[in-house]
């Protein structure tokens, strides 16, 4: 039927649900919600607005819901939906005028005509009712039953989204017409999306986040006043939280204010040596040099199921769940450094400074490249040490912008630390206890090999760190780590970055390129932790022993 004033048209011209639903409300209708858990987008928006999702009502929860980008499984979890290309969540329906005539659709023309897609999730496949419909009974409120399709026709396998906005009660099954006690005799809008399970490279390109609607937040906080999260005082429960951390995070700035100037008894004498600057920022962030002759097939081993598989590691990995942090939650500050393919920034988020790693957003990345990038995420999520820095979470809107956020450190690297206190740290006293503590975290760290899959390959870490056979296009292993901690040792005890005193036959410093084909070919290393051979390398637990004079 079509719209009228107070009610959003039901011949398939519009998915406003949210609209739907605040006319219901302001016609006193009330419905009961069951919902495991309100996602995280939601909540901080409840934050914002300084409502409690408790004390709303249901229809002003799904509108709420609705409005940013969810609907509820049959296992009553929220999950998330994403919009294609300009269509927002009150555009998603295609109407009858948009097609020639009636037909059964099998479900490629339905994914071609989908506007929406969703979070995907576990599901039998079972429920047996249309993908795609119109109509309504204008004085009913739309449930948002998302429900998984699975079905096969004609040797093809298929899976499609649905977003079905009444009862299972209520509504007729496969190629049936609703009874006069179903929904009142009346049809049901049903509109097909993609699933995340099989979307295409297209639909990651087109796929955005839903931004709440500047309406919905108005209509909430004038008609819901008694709806906010205060206690009788007057004072808002959720900025407690946040005043405990800023107390707790002012004293251990105090602390670390009073330890670092105990330490440091004065400024360093002098800056870095310009050339040597130079030599370790292009083998940190320039890349191997064209001349270096990689294994055929270098890199080839590297996940190439595209965006689907990517999707799967952020949403469905046991160390990310919970983890997610709204895009817009990030304040880009200033940029770190810059690589070929990869940046860091500081970044200001919950009040607090952070580091932020994500892909360059000046060109277009590989898919491998990305699923890459999520696996080294999902990695950093697992560590958990006081010496490794702390994984705080990831934020994307689409893959193209995939963000790590991971605790920053205002004092700077080891490099830094070296540079400004070269001439306070001695071996027994101090730099004794930074090796012995990196050690532990390299030993605790390397445990994760049998809980994860050893998916890293070569292309991850900082050149003259890395080992040679990493360099050769081999897989990581806990090897290859003890080589990084030997040039980490090399730098305790010089104070210098790696081959900073590395001489050419010319009696001139190498190029970076040089310098790697030396390492890969075995002619150059620091010390015993960085012998070529990775068998002849002591284990992570061997160091700790062996620094601890054990």
């Amino acid at each position: 039927m079509a719209g009228s004033a107070d009610s959003i048209a039901l011949d398939g011209s519009s998915s406003d649900l949210s609209r739907q639903l605040y006319y219901r409300a302001k016609a006193n209708e009330s419905v009961l919600v069951r919902l495991n858990s309100v996602p995280d987008t939601v909540q901080n928006r409840l934050d914002d607005l300084r409502l409690d999702w408790s004390q709303l009502p249901g229809l002003a929860q799904l509108a709420l819901l609705w409005d940013s980008g969810f609907a509820i499984n049959p296992n009553y979890d929220a999950v998330q939906v994403w919009t294609l290309g300009d269509h927002t969540m009150s555009s998603l329906r295609t109407a009858r005028n948009r097609t020639t005539r009636p037909w059964h659709c099998n479900g490629a023309q339905m994914n071609n005509a989908a506007k929406c897609i969703v979070e995907d999730f576990a599901s039998d496949g079972s429920y047996h009712a249309a993908m795609w419909s119109i109509g309504g009974n204008s004085e009913s409120a739309p449930t948002l039953r998302m429900i998984k399709h699975q079905w096969d026709d004609q040797g093809a396998k298929y899976e499609i989204m649905a977003l079905h906005t009444v009862t299972s009660e209520n509504e007729p099954g496969w190629e049936a017409c609703p009874t006069s006690t179903m929904n009142g005799g009346y049809g049901s809008l049903v509109f097909p999306c993609w699933t995340t399970d099989n979307i295409t490279a297209e639909n990651e390109k087109q796929m955005k986040n839903v931004t709440g609607s500047q309406w919905v937040s108005e209509w909430l906080v004038t008609d819901y006043k008694d709806a906010a999260g205060t206690d009788s005082s007057g004072f808002n429960k959720l900025l407690l939280l946040p005043i405990i951390l800023g107390a707790l995070v002012i004293f251990a700035l105090i602390g670390l204010m009073f330890y670092c100037k105990k330490k440091r008894q004065q400024k360093a004498r002098s800056e870095y040596d310009a050339t040597t600057t130079d030599l370790m920022a292009t083998a940190t962030y320039s890349g191997a040099d064209q001349t270096i002759q990689f294994p055929a097939g270098y890199g080839a081993e590297f996940a190439s199921g595209g965006s689907n598989t990517t999707l799967k590691v952020l949403l469905t990995s046991e160390y990310l769940i919970g983890k997610r942090i709204p895009p817009e939650h990030l304040s880009f500050e200033n940029a770190l450094s810059k690589g070929a393919s990869g940046e860091v920034w500081v970044c200001e988020y919950a009040g607090q400074k952070v580091a932020a790693k994500r892909l360059l957003q000046t060109k277009e990345n590989k898919a491998e490249d990305v699923h890459e990038f999520a696996l080294e995420i999902e990695l950093n999520a697992h560590l958990e040490h006081p010496n490794i820095g702390a994984f705080i979470g990831v934020a994307w809107g689409s893959l193209h912008n995939l963000t790590m956020v991971i605790e920053y450190f205002p004092l700077g690297d080891l490099q830094k630390y070296l540079k400004r206190n070269a001439d306070l740290l001695t071996w027994a006293r101090d730099k004794i206890h930074l090796a012995v503590g990196v050690a532990r975290a390299l030993d605790q760290s390397n445990r994760l090999w049998s809980e994860l899959d050893n998916t890293m390959t070569a292309g991850v870490g900082t050149l003259f760190w890395t080992a040679p056979e990493i360099l050769e296009g081999k897989r990581y292993s806990e090897q290859a780590d003890i080589y990084s901690f030997g040039v980490v040792l090399s730098e305790l005890d010089t104070c210098k970055i790696p081959f900073h005193d590395c001489a050419g036959s010319d009696g001139k410093k190498p190029k970076p390129f040089h310098i790697l084909q030396e390492v890969m070919a075995g002619t150059l290393r620091p010390i015993l932790c960085c012998q070529h051979d990775p068998s002849r390398r002591p284990s992570g637990a061997q160091l700790v022993e062996m620094l601890q004079g054990n």
